[in-house]
């Protein structure tokens, strides 16, 4: 009798779906989209109908929320790695400008004498620097 209770038994978790539009909207609802994925969330016992939707809602909020925190800290990672890439682009770009205006270049030997640098060696660090800023800043 038991088993037979059991089958008859509705699932014990709420439809629920989640997806994204095209301008990367998070969207959840009861009825699945073309891309959707199913989020599963428990209902709440069948003794107590009555508290199955706010249980449902609440986890709901709770899924939504946890979404929420992990886009947040996704344009977080994004804008930290913009920033970088713009400090590494305009100290390229201070390279170049400096390698192109200066007089002469030199480098330090392993005495910690100063070593001008031969006009190949000078168009190699200027060349050098050209494929830095363009891979740097685009």
């Amino acid at each position: 009798m038991g088993l037979l209770l059991a089958l008859c038994a509705p699932p014990s978790w709420a439809e629920v779906y989640k997806w994204t539009d095209e301008q990367g909207n998070v969207h959840f609802g009861d009825r699945p989209s073309e891309d959707a994925e199913e989020v599963r969330i428990r209902k709440a016992p069948a003794a107590a109908p009555a508290r199955t939707p706010r249980n449902t809602r609440r986890r709901l909020g709770s899924i939504m929320e946890q979404d929420r925190r992990k886009r947040a800290e996704a344009r977080a990672k994004e804008r930290e790695e913009r920033d970088k890439r713009r400090s590494q682009c305009a100290f390229a770009r201070d390279r170049l400008r400096n390698l192109s205006e200066a007089t002469y270049l030199y480098d330090l030997d392993e005495q910690g004498q100063r070593r001008v640098l031969s006009h190949e060696q000078r168009s190699a660090a200027e060349r050098q620097a050209r494929q830095d800023v363009q891979r740097l800043c685009g």
